[in-house]
């Protein structure tokens, strides 16, 4: 099914920042969504106008989505109050 997996990235996202508006925590999180570097497809359709793909020194071989977002920006002035995390695996 096309757009599927957008469609449920998009529930799962919704459901973190419901989490977070409940708890309390959405005005002090930084929310930020990537991805591992690189498409699998040799497919020119899946890097679009760059060249390559995964494992590659080229453009198409690191460029990845990032998204972030964050309700009140204050609370990321002191780096000291808030952790970052990011996995591969």
């Amino acid at each position: 099914y096309k757009g599927g997996q957008e469609k449920l990235l998009g529930f799962f996202v919704g459901q973190v920042m419901k989490a977070l508006e409940e708890s309390g925590q959405a005005e002090n999180t930084l929310l930020i969504f990537t991805s591992d570097n690189g498409a699998e497809s040799r497919a020119k359709t899946a890097t679009g106008p760059v060249r390559s793909n995964k494992a590659s020194v080229y453009e198409g071989g690191h460029r990845v989505p990032f998204i972030a977002a964050w309700k009140d920006m204050r609370a990321l002035r002191d780096p000291d109050a808030w952790d970052a995390w990011t996995a591969d695996s």
